[in-house]
């Protein structure tokens, strides 16, 4: 940090050598600037810097940055610069470097820190921006560093973390929308959908005309199950924001009445040029369903058609490559070892890991325990993929040597958020993440003695659920029969791996004897999990509370037959 002497000597060489600049003597701005390196450093650091900043697209002012550097390369103010200039031409990678050499030569300066988080982050290194993200925050507490550390806690799934710096935004700012919104956001992550509703509901007294917060109230009223709410807030979002496409999408999903006009409004929206492809895929996907459940099967296979088409361009497509390798490599790592169970032991509370496709059958499985009174059901955990993603590409074979002592803190760390909102006497916590299939070495080193639901379903079924939801955009798969059809095949695959590598139970449970013989299928359940017989599980959907899946309606229905089959009505798809 500059002293006042430093700032003002900085101050005039800045002005001095704009002068010069700006008179065409570009030779004699460079000399007074590379001579004051030798007397002045820090100042002469902080001018050069700033006129370089100021100027980006001059190639003498880099050049005057390349000549600084080698003259007084322990500035950590001129590998600020060079950063930055590496940065806003796109060369991520030296930028890190710059800013990892400038917080080097000035550690305790939150400046560097947080360029070198910033950076560290676009580069797609999260985990390891968020150390100097806090590092910075640590240093100095201000607006700016806190927003930016909130954001990438969110984006790590550390929605606890992301929810104290938000509030703090927020209380300083109470009408910025944005920060309300991540604010809510992360409430509705661990779980507190009610207090995200609150929070909305707050903001809307204060402005009322910002239809975000209508939208984000509409969505949180659907998990819930409140469908005329939703209905309402939808509306409202609509006539701030008319022909809005994600609200009009909305409104279709919740509203479930016939409605010409607003089909006719979605349809223009949907096949108009100006509408954008990330507008254009919700819109699609809700038309199709109202397509499909008016027996309008053509027009609904269009409207998905259209909407994974707009998803893909904006998303990309699978990577077919990539999941073999992946494959390949948890099959080499796991597929030579012996199940060993380990010896018994008390361990508390048990925790059941529902896997499988998406759409078949998980948040029902998850819904029928969690109505006993002795589950809870946690949704869709993110920390398996999360502790996955922090221990790095690695993570396969440290889950196999990794020390008790950190296998243990793992373990701490993923059931704070799996007993989160947890009611007392709760003793068998339900992680319904689909995906987690493959991650199940990981669930096994965490947890010896976790048990695993594998779910099923007829394929063709499955295939047509997923590609008629609005899906995750990071879900590349699910736009497309074929990436659809290859995680299946990885479905199959990792399935056959783990009932052979590892030592936990996995019970296998297919979606349509489930739905055709619910008794008999609630007490196999109960009784892999180890439970008792307890009939409130025949009224789960009386239970259903928030649900933040595409099931969300489904699952607050009797458990029925009715799409078993589905896939016939599409005979162009899934012929005979």
């Amino acid at each position: 940090m500059l002293n006042s002497l430093e700032i003002a000597q900085a101050s005039g060489l800045k002005r001095n050598a704009l002068s010069l600049f700006r008179a065409h003597r570009s030779d004699e701005a460079r000399i007074l600037l590379l001579q004051a390196l030798t007397t002045w450093p820090g100042a002469a650091a902080r001018a050069i810097t700033d006129i370089v900043e100021a100027n980006p697209s001059v190639a003498n002012m880099r050049d005057l940055l390349a000549a600084s550097l080698r003259s007084a390369p322990g500035q950590a103010r001129l590998w600020l610069a060079a950063g930055r200039q590496s940065a806003r031409e796109g060369a991520m990678d030296a930028a890190v470097d710059c800013f990892r050499k400038a917080h080097e030569l000035a550690p305790s300066d939150p400046e560097f820190a947080l360029a070198l988080g910033v950076a560290l982050k676009h580069g797609g290194r999260l985990q390891e921006a968020l150390h100097f993200l806090r590092l910075a925050h640590g240093l100095a507490d201000t607006p700016v560093s806190k927003r930016i550390l909130a954001e990438a806690e969110l984006e790590a799934n550390h929605p606890e973390s992301a929810q104290a710096l938000y509030a703090e935004l927020l209380h300083t700012s109470p009408t910025d929308c944005t920060l309300r919104l991540r604010l809510a956001e992360t409430h509705s992550q661990t779980a507190d959908n009610q207090k995200a509703i609150s929070i909305l509901q707050q903001g809307l007294e204060l402005t009322p005309d910002e239809p975000a917060l209508h939208m984000a109230l509409a969505q949180l009223l659907e998990d819930e199950g409140d469908g005329s709410e939703a209905e309402r807030a939808y509306n409202a979002a609509l006539r701030l924001s008319p022909g809005w496409p994600v609200a009009l999408a909305g409104l279709i999903g919740v509203r479930r009445q016939p409605d010409e006009e607003l089909e006719q409004k979605a349809l223009e929206i949907l096949q108009s040029p100006t509408t954008h492809n990330a507008d254009r895929a919700p819109l699609g996907y809700a038309l199709g369903k109202l397509f499909d459940r008016s027996g309008r099967y053509p027009d609904a296979m269009h409207a998905w058609n259209i909407a994974n088409a707009a998803r893909t361009r904006t998303a990309g497509a699978y990577d077919p490559a990539a999941l073999l390798r992946h494959l390949e490599y948890l099959e080499t790592h796991y597929g030579g070892l012996q199940p060993h169970p380990p010896a018994n032991d008390d361990q508390t509370p048990t925790v059941v890991f529902i896997v499988g496709m998406p759409r078949s059958g998980t948040t029902l499985t998850e819904r029928l325990l969690a109505a006993h009174p002795f589950v809870h059901g946690c949704g869709e955990l993110p920390d398996l993929p999360r502790i996955a993603s922090e221990l790095g590409p690695e993570w396969p074979r440290l889950s196999t040597s990794m020390p008790t002592e950190a296998l243990q803190a793992l373990r701490a760390d993923y059931l704070r958020s799996a007993c989160r909102n947890a009611p007392p006497g709760k003793r068998v916590f339900v992680d319904k993440a689909p995906l987690n299939f493959f991650q199940l070495g990981l669930a096994q080193a965490l947890f010896p003695n976790a048990r695993v639901i594998w779910c099923r379903r007829d394929r063709r079924d499955v295939a047509l659920s997923i590609y008629s939801e609005n899906f995750s955009p990071a879900s590349t798969f699910s736009t497309s029969f074929e990436g659809i059809a290859a995680y299946q095949d990885a479905d199959e695959r990792l399935l056959r791996l783990w009932q052979r590598s590892l030592w936990l139970p996995i019970l296998v449970q297919e979606y349509e004897a489930l739905a055709r013989d619910p008794g008999r299928g609630i007490r196999e359940l109960l009784e892999f999990v180890g439970l008792e017989w307890h009939p409130d599980v025949l009224r789960s959907h009386e239970k259903a509370g928030n649900v933040q899946t595409p099931s969300r309606w489904q699952v607050r229905e009797p458990i029925h037959t009715r799409s078993i089959g589905r896939w016939r009505n599409y005979p162009q798809q899934f012929p005979s």
